[in-house]
This record gives C-alpha cells, structure tokens and sequence, in this order.
C-alpha cells in the first residue's frame, strides 16, 4: 500500500513515544490526578483483508521465516478520580453483551422465519414473536452504550505512529492539557494538521 495524507480538521500532537512526559492534570476535565490508565497500542500494526493473509497469523510461519510479533508500546497517563476506567470491568460487561447479543441473534433470526412461516400462509403470529423483537431492539440500544467509547476514550486518542515508530500520534479533544502537554516536551513534540500513513 502506498504511502498516504491524512489532514485534521483539528490539529494533532506528534511527541516522541520513548520519553514522553504527560502533564499533572485530567486529560478529560484539566483537574488534578489521582489515578492512572494505561493505553496501550501495537506500532505499525497492518490491516488485513483475512487474518491468515497475515505472515503473522500461524506460529509456525513466524518461527520459519524469523518473524516476530510487534511489541505494544503502552503509556500510563495520568487522569482524575472520575474519568478513572478500570479495563477489567469494561471488558466484562462487553463480554456478557456480546454473549447475550448471539443469543438473542438467534432467537430473533427463529422469530423472524416464524414471521415469514405465517406471512407466507396466511396465519396470525404467535405472542412471543414481537416481545423477542422488543427485546432485541433494547439489548442493541445497550450493547450501542456498552461499547461505545468512554469520556477518556473519546478525550484521548492514540492516531498512529510514523513511520520510524519514534513518534507517536495524539489526538486530544482538551486544548488546555494539549498546550500543557506541549510545554512539558519543548523539544520533543509539536503540533501537526495532516500525517502520512504507510
């Protein structure tokens, strides 16, 4: 894939990923910090169309052709009591969603052959089928608000990395904690509108 721009309506901040400093305050609100998150990122991750494209997807063919697996390269920043997320019950909840999400799947997907079944032949639905549908649609307006990015999530986000992965990427939403940001690395990050992807 060639290498591409891609401009900012706002702009980004570029800092050097190996010795970054984050300011003392909330990335969401600009209060003092209390707490940490760790956001984690893989450098130079590549998109592919199937996962066994990938040269990485089997072990085998990574022990053979000396392949190795990229490195995540992980920041702790600091945040607020209340924009602190734990990532393990995040994930939970987006765990037993996605589990209750298949099962309704399937009842929905009965439900609606039963609808085509009585559409078909002219018979009268049975009663359960429109509580499932009902159902449905109230766990997809959930799963929309369980997975759907939190306040830091949306604040703070990792765009990419270029193309050496010594720079890394910002894009945040708070302009105070990115002039902040800004003046805690004079000499090693700066303000940038577009990028060039790889």
């Amino acid at each position: 894939m060639s290498p591409r721009k891609e401009f900012f309506k706002e702009p980004i901040v570029r800092v050097n990923a190996t010795n970054i400093r984050f300011p003392k305050m909330c990335p969401v609100c600009g209060s003092s910090v209390t707490k940490t998150i760790r956001v984690s990122t893989i450098p130079g991750r590549k998109q592919w169309l199937r996962p066994y494209w990938n040269p990485m997807f089997s072990a085998r063919t990574r022990r053979r052709t000396g392949i190795s697996l990229p490195q995540a390269q992980t920041f702790i920043v600091p945040v607020c009591e209340a924009h602190h997320y734990g990532d393990e019950s995040e994930w939970r909840y987006r765990l037993v969603c996605f589990i209750i999400d298949g099962i309704l799947l399937s009842t929905l997907f009965i439900a609606l052959v039963n609808m085509g079944s009585n559409f078909w032949l002219g018979r009268v639905n049975p009663f359960w089928v429109y509580p499932v549908l009902g159902v449905f649609i109230i766990a997809m307006v959930l799963s929309y608000l369980v997975f759907k990015p939190n306040q830091f999530e949306s604040t703070f986000r990792i765009v990419g990395f270029d193309a050496d992965l010594q720079h890394v990427w910002l894009k945040l939403k708070n302009h105070e904690y990115r002039d902040v940001l800004l003046n805690e690395n004079p000499m090693s990050s700066e303000i940038v509108s577009w990028i060039v992807r790889q």
